[in-house]
């Protein structure tokens, strides 16, 4: 097969950086001054005025940084009839880092060129967080009736001067008026590289300013429309490579959230009678509430990830309104993701709806137990003082008085009032009364340390008038303090060992 032989061989290569690049010790600046070092290596280190020579300090926040797109840095080597350049830019959140390998000699291939260049540069890891991308363009000029040929039948002919894979099928067109016959070279595995685009141009000689507008000086706009169309590129294909990351992730997401609303069904029968099912319930919401937590960091994320999608879809579109049908696979790639970030937000949203319902659920269901406790709490004290005070008015009504002797008989007024206070807390279960512990425990300690103190005082009267004579001031007080420290230490195990006051305590309401 003819081969056909291209005047003015150029390479133009790129890395595309978030402008994490710029922040000290991120991963993305070592793989910046590793490219710069690789343009010093190819003998990059003249000046080119007015820009500065030497890659900017690293800054500690990159957003202080001006939003305008502005040269960071620029060196060249000079050549007879040619030139060589290597740029450092930053186009708003992102940095660019551009060389340029153009000889302007007939006698240079491309695959000299990219020789030179791969030698130079050192390999970048296989991903490398803040590294959008990189790409390579090979450009040059055809005879114009070669040019004016067939379409399909140009990329053959420069396939054997292009490294291979070389091109394949017809080009498109780019340029103002279409003057430049464009394709996007297949990517052989290129160890080093990420994300790694080629790109093929060839024009007639009589539109080589129109190529080199294109492919390196740029135009109206600033940048090169090359420059900016790789760069949306590279953008859009490393948001996908992070979407295709987290789609198993949140498949999982998914699962768990279905998971913790069966847990919670499970953990909620027809009716709730005791604090056992309480304490169940409370788990399975614990989590609940953590898959809602993910679930809604996740949502968060995909909605940022569809903006920056959406961004990078319509950036396409203005970077160059002429690059034809080479834009068909960014935007067949946009529509994908954004199909699939929507697919997975109305997943998960659902999930949301689900886990928001569940929630709902559980918690009016402990409510209406709390409300039963509060209830049956409410009928224990009030049947208890209304016995008493009825046995208080029957005493009084019939004149009827109890045989005992007078020491006795404060004691036992004391622990029948303190018992009376104590009663309807001793008559719930010993799990449901922990759960008092969420409110006034200390209050509760104290009623209780009274009431043995009321009980031991009416132990030691009793004693003393059985012993006779009366027991001692010391006797009665020791015993009063020995029995309010162990009801105390009884009471405080029951606190210790009950069920835990958590989402359904602090989310339903305290028991009074």
């Amino acid at each position: 097969m003819n081969t056909l032989t291209p005047h003015h061989p150029s390479l133009a290569a790129w890395l595309f950086l978030t402008d994490q690049a710029l922040v000290p010790g991120h991963p993305a600046g070592d793989a910046l001054r590793g490219w710069w070092e690789g343009g010093t290596a190819l003998g990059l280190t003249e000046t080119v005025p007015p820009w500065p020579t030497e890659l900017p300090a690293p800054v500690a926040d990159p957003a202080a940084l001006p939003v305008e797109p502005q040269l960071l840095a620029a060196r060249q080597r000079l050549l007879p009839g040619g030139f060589e350049m290597l740029l450092v830019a930053a186009f708003h959140d992102t940095v660019v880092v551009s060389v340029l390998l153009a000889p302007n000699d007939d006698h240079t291939t491309w695959e000299e060129l990219t020789t030179r260049w791969h030698d130079a540069v050192p390999r970048l890891p296989a991903a490398v967080p803040g590294v959008l991308g990189t790409a390579e363009l090979f450009f040059g000029e055809v005879p114009g009736p070669t040019l004016a040929g067939a379409s399909n039948a140009i990329g053959p002919l420069l396939t054997g001067a292009v490294p291979a894979p070389g091109p394949a099928g017809a080009p498109a067109d780019a340029g103002a008026q279409g003057e430049i016959r464009l394709w996007d070279l297949p990517t052989a595995a290129a160890p080093g590289f990420i994300r790694h685009r080629r790109l093929l141009a060839v024009t007639a000689e009589a539109d080589t300013s129109q190529l080199s507008r294109w492919a390196w000086q740029g135009d109206v706009a600033g940048a090169p429309p090359a420059a900016r169309h790789l760069l949306q590129s590279a953008r859009l294909r490393h948001q996908c490579d992070v979407l295709r990351r987290e789609l198993t992730d949140l498949a999982e997401l998914t699962d768990l959230a279905e998971r913790a609303c069966a847990d919670v069904r499970q953990a909620m029968p027809a009716t709730l009678r005791s604090a056992a099912q309480l304490t169940t319930l409370e788990s399975a919401l614990v989590g609940l509430a953590t898959a809602q937590a993910q679930v809604a960091r996740a949502l968060h994320g995909l909605h940022g990830l569809d903006i920056a999608l959406g961004a990078c879809e319509e950036s396409l579109h203005l970077a160059d309104a002429h690059v034809g049908s080479l834009l068909d696979s960014e935007l067949r790639l946009a529509r994908w993701a954004r199909a699939q970030t929507r697919a997975v937000r109305d997943s998960l949203t659902a999930a949301d709806e689900q886990l928001t319902v569940s929630t709902q659920q559980a918690l009016a269901a402990a409510d209406r137990l709390q409300r039963a406790r509060r209830d049956r709490l409410t009928l224990i004290q009030t049947s208890t003082l209304g016995a008493m005070v009825l046995a208080l008015t029957a005493v009084q009504s019939l004149a009827y008085r109890v045989p005992l002797p007078g020491p006795v008989r404060p004691a036992l007024i004391a622990f029948l009032a303190s018992t009376a206070l104590v009663l309807p807390t001793l008559a719930l279960p010993r799990a449901e009364a922990g759960l008092l512990r969420s409110f006034g425990h200390r209050i509760d300690l104290m009623l209780f340390a009274a009431a043995g103190a009321a009980g031991g005082w009416l132990a030691a009267s009793v004693v003393g008038v059985l012993l006779h004579p009366p027991a001692p001031t010391a006797l009665t007080l020791g015993s009063a303090a020995l029995t309010a420290l162990v009801s105390a230490i009884a009471r405080a195990r029951t606190f210790r060992h009950g069920p835990r006051a958590g989402i359904i305590g602090s989310r339903v309401g305290r028991t009074p």
